[in-house]
């Protein structure tokens, strides 16, 4: 039987069909082939790919499960303590301004240390650090569980900050092939963990007392430590090097200045609140207890869901687009802080806590990722310059909200707050149309 002379099946049908689809790609925009692609991943979490690229996305998202456990332990910790403030208190027959001085030294540890966790994942890569984060936060609540006196717990909580502040920089890190997409993923796993924090933490008085925030540390930290030890996809790959390189950002740290304050608002307007905002409830009588705990909680709920819907929606995008998504949220944040210095009624306290909470999650994924893409060789020390910065401002923050709280002056914080990230939103709006120049 006589083979066919041009058919598809054979040799010179097979060259024609593929010089073919060459001259179609290589004819076809490639910004536009770019934008296709990012849509694709915007759509599904893949890219328009074969087997081979199916496996690396399959192991990229394996990685964000695992970056997003770690996270929830980080975000319980952050706001475990502020949210059952007067329990703690009374233990350690210690004020509210103490108590804040235990959030103050968390915060501390947690914004200086970020940065040069950041170049430490630059030289080793984010699973051996993630699993010494994870260790940190064991040992630090452990030992809370033993020790007494706010001194000795404070020294702990230097510990344990130093476990969140790497964790995070590792999460981030971990989840840079997937993208912002990712980023958001585990923005919004650390505002899940101190959402829960907050949600479960009255309730959870009623059961082991003032160790409440302790016990749900250690077992968090358990379930992190797992995760980053038994997970074997491998991470970002090791920069290596030495000297400035490896250590630093070199001179693109001052474009990165807006970036961490941005992402300093939005930490204050969600987790330096989201530490005080039950006992803040409790105190103006607009709630009991456990009803200031589950209705404070939906400003870090909030930022659960819209810290993924930033990534999400982002992706794929132009750059203007996630420049005007980051001044509505800013703008939109500043009326939910407005409207709740002026509230009075549970219910406009409830509509302000969650405009509040939506708005600070949304610019998260964008700044993250636009700091890994501004430094690509040492990505760990971008991530961890801008964390450190943005840290910096919830460390002030929650070391001023507890006199505040303690004073009634409840009302002046949030129009603080409102003047605060309009001011953030000015700024940022003028250096990014200065870099976009």
């Amino acid at each position: 039987m006589d083979e066919p002379a041009h058919g598809v099946g054979s040799r010179s049908g097979h060259e024609r069909i593929v010089a073919a689809a060459s001259r179609v790609v290589a004819s076809y925009p490639s910004d536009r082939w770019r934008y296709l692609q990012g849509r694709a991943r915007a759509v599904c979490g893949t890219s328009v790919c074969g087997a081979q690229d199916r496996r690396v996305c399959a192991s990229a998202w394996g990685n964000v499960t695992a970056a997003c456990v770690v996270s929830v332990a980080a975000g319980w910790n952050i706001t475990a303590v502020g949210a059952v403030a007067d329990p703690l208190a009374a233990h350690y027959d210690a004020s509210l301004s103490a108590i804040g001085l235990l959030g103050s030294a968390l915060w501390s540890t947690h914004a200086l240390l970020q940065a040069p966790a950041g170049a430490l994942v630059d030289r080793v890569g984010a699973r051996p650090v993630a699993a010494g984060a994870a260790g940190l936060l064991l040992a630090g609540n452990l030992a809370a569980l033993l020790v007494e006196g706010v001194a000795a717990v404070a020294l702990l909580r230097l510990l344990t900050g130093a476990g969140c502040g790497a964790t995070m920089v590792c999460a981030s890190l971990r989840v840079r092939a997937a993208g912002a997409r990712g980023q958001g993923a585990v923005g919004g796993a650390v505002s899940a963990g101190g959402a829960l924090a907050v949600a479960t933490g009255p309730a959870l008085v009623d059961v082991v007392g003032w160790r409440a925030p302790y016990v749900g540390g250690v077992v968090l930290a358990v379930l992190a430590l797992v995760a980053a030890l038994t997970d074997r996809r491998a991470g970002p790959r090791p920069v290596g090097g030495r000297g400035r390189a490896a250590a630093g950002i070199g001179p693109g740290r001052r474009a990165l200045l807006p970036l961490g304050a941005v992402l300093g608002i939005t930490i204050v307007l969600s987790f330096s609140l989201g530490n005080w905002i039950a006992t803040i409830l409790d105190r103006v009588g607009a709630f009991g207890p456990v009803a200031a705990g589950v209705a404070g909680a939906t400003v870090l709920a909030g930022s659960v869901l819209t810290r993924p819907l930033g990534g999400v929606l982002v992706t794929g995008r132009p750059r203007g687009f996630a420049r005007g998504l980051v001044l509505g949220a800013l703008v939109a944040a500043a009326s939910g802080a407005a409207l709740l210095s002026v509230a009075s009624s549970p219910e406009l306290l409830v509509v302000a806590m969650v405009t509040l909470g939506l708005a600070a999650g949304l610019p998260f994924a964008a700044v993250v990722d636009a700091a890994a893409r501004r430094s690509p060789a040492t990505p760990g020390a971008a991530v961890g310059f801008v964390g450190t910065t943005g840290t910096l401002g919830g460390l002030v923050a929650i070391a001023a909200l507890g006199p505040a709280v303690e004073a009634g002056a409840v009302r002046e914080v949030f129009a603080a707050l409102t003047v605060l990230t309009l001011g953030v939103a000015v700024l940022f709006a003028h250096t990014s149309r200065t870099t976009a120049r």
